[in-house]
């Protein structure tokens, strides 16, 4: 399947119904206007390391409009609703890697939603394309106090590296085709 292409459904830890798909451009107006004004300042902080605005049109467009080979981006979305984002994560591969095998993982999901099983989804499927792109490894920096995403990344079932710097913990996902079948 195309990266650009990529949809499948999915069943939160609730028995609620989602789609996990690639990002759109048409996309770019609920995550400027309806899903990054909908999160806590604190979902932001632990996100974004600081406090953030909402991103500007320009922001919106270039996170929305993505070449699905360097660049990766999944949402989750209702399946009864597929306007509703309620989780976005994506992988930018690393121009410093050798051979361009190792990708930088970030995820977002709406405070409503947390909890509920959305990140570990997104972080499943971000690996099946990475695979499929040759990426061997997939890393995040993780604040520190942010326990939910720290247990989403160690509970993935692949193996993890892990070290902390200045309140920052660094986590290396091995996800080479070899390696544990994830979780």
């Amino acid at each position: 399947m195309e990266p650009s292409q990529y949809e499948v459904p999915a069943t939160l830890k609730n028995g609620t119904e989602i789609v996990i798909r690639a990002i759109r451009p048409d996309d770019s107006g609920a995550l400027r206007d309806q899903f990054v004004k909908h999160l806590s300042t604190e979902s932001v902080r632990l996100r974004f390391h600081g406090l953030r605005r909402a991103p500007s049109e320009t922001e919106a467009f270039r996170l929305t409009n993505i070449d699905f080979v360097d660049q990766v981006a999944l949402v989750a979305t209702p399946r009864h609703n597929p306007k509703e984002l309620i989780g976005v994560a994506r992988y930018i591969v690393d121009d410093d890697g050798p051979r361009h095998e190792l990708a930088e993982v970030a995820f977002l999901v709406l405070d409503e939603y947390q909890g509920k099983g959305i990140g570990s989804l997104l972080l499943k499927h971000l690996a099946i394309l990475a695979q499929i792109r040759g990426i061997q490894e997939l890393r995040a920096d993780v604040l520190a106090d942010n326990q939910a995403m720290l247990r989403v990344i160690e509970q993935s079932g692949f193996p993890t590296r892990r070290s902390t710097s200045f309140g920052v913990v660094r986590l290396v996902l091995s996800i080479a085709q070899d390696t544990v079948t994830p979780a």
